[in-house]
């Protein structure tokens, strides 16, 4: 099989000669910030909009990538054509572009170090959450918090994810093929890890707002969708109390889109209906946007793995 390409500051290389100096900054400190992308059939899929979320965190932490967002996207789509050729017909490719502050400096007297800009893509995984699209998410609340906003925003996509990978790790020792549900400080809903999540309540959509979660590429996808199939859509604090007699809910992000939630923390939705009817609704309005049936492409690949 072809050795995946990466783009590593100027250069397309093999994805095992992509290497950044131990002294990096993003490396020691996680001084960066990335975004996520996806393709769909193969080509790229609201890439642009995912590089303005970038340049945004970008000017928010003071790095200059040294490229304009016409020439990232340049950059982005030729490393998903290189790559798109390697895999099935039926797949896509997430695509990931890390900046960092570049090395560390440690002169006084000399300027800021160039950024380091790396952008790599693998193969979305679509088996590991095949199932859910019809059985739904098993969810729970671990003891980490989210980050609160007068530490991090949570707009900012840094690198930093450490406090994810607590949460993962606990619940994958209590509650194994779970995912997490991440509170604030406040034990209020914030999101998953990387993902937003939407509840359904008295027909109404709601989702926390923006100073507990990430302005989700794929939630404004929702928000969209929900003003054309006329369905009432909000953003409002959302308790566990909502969740547990919420009609339906689901989780949104980047390669899967929208995956239903079955339970939280043990407990199914008040009707026990996965996908629920609004869940459902919105899931094909995507798809009918993007011109593939979300769910069948992700089982594709259930049924090329047996």
């Amino acid at each position: 099989m072809t050795e995946p390409i990466a783009y590593l500051c100027g250069d397309f290389v093999p994805v095992s000669q992509a290497q950044i100096s131990i002294f990096d900054r993003g490396f020691l400190w996680a001084d960066g910030v990335f975004d996520t992308a996806r393709t769909v059939r193969h080509k790229p899929y609201l890439l642009r909009e995912h590089l303005q979320r970038l340049q945004l965190s970008l000017s928010y932490v003071a790095i200059d990538s040294g490229l304009t967002l016409d020439e990232l996207e340049s950059i982005a789509s030729k490393l998903i054509d290189k790559n798109a050729r390697s895999i099935p017909s039926f797949s896509d490719l997430w695509i990931r572009i890390f900046v960092t502050r570049g090395l560390v400096n440690r002169s006084a007297n000399k300027g800021a170090s160039r950024a380091t800009v790396i952008m790599a893509t693998e193969q979305i995984n679509f088996p590991t959450y095949a199932a859910a699209y019809r059985d739904g998410l098993r969810m729970v609340t671990p003891p980490i918090r989210e980050v609160p906003s007068c530490c991090v925003d949570p707009r900012l996509k840094t690198m930093s994810r450490m406090h994810y990978s607590l949460a993962e790790q606990y619940v994958s020792r209590v509650a194994p093929g779970a995912l997490p549900l991440m509170l604030d400080t406040d034990d209020f809903v914030a999101q998953g890890t990387g993902a937003n999540v939407f509840a359904v309540l008295n027909g109404e959509l709601v989702t926390p707002p923006l100073d507990s979660a990430l302005a989700g590429i794929s939630r404004t996808q929702v928000f969209a969708i929900a003003r054309e199939r006329q369905i009432p859509c909000v953003e409002r604090r959302l308790s566990l109390y909502d969740l547990a007699i919420a009609e339906e809910a689901f989780m949104t992000g980047t390669s899967f889109c929208l995956l239903p939630i079955a339970e939280v923390n043990g407990r199914k939705n008040s009707t026990g209906q996965v996908p629920g009817t609004i869940t459902q609704t919105v899931l094909e309005a995507w798809g009918e946007k993007i011109g593939i049936d979300i769910a069948e492409q992700a089982r594709q690949h259930l049924a090329h793995n047996q």
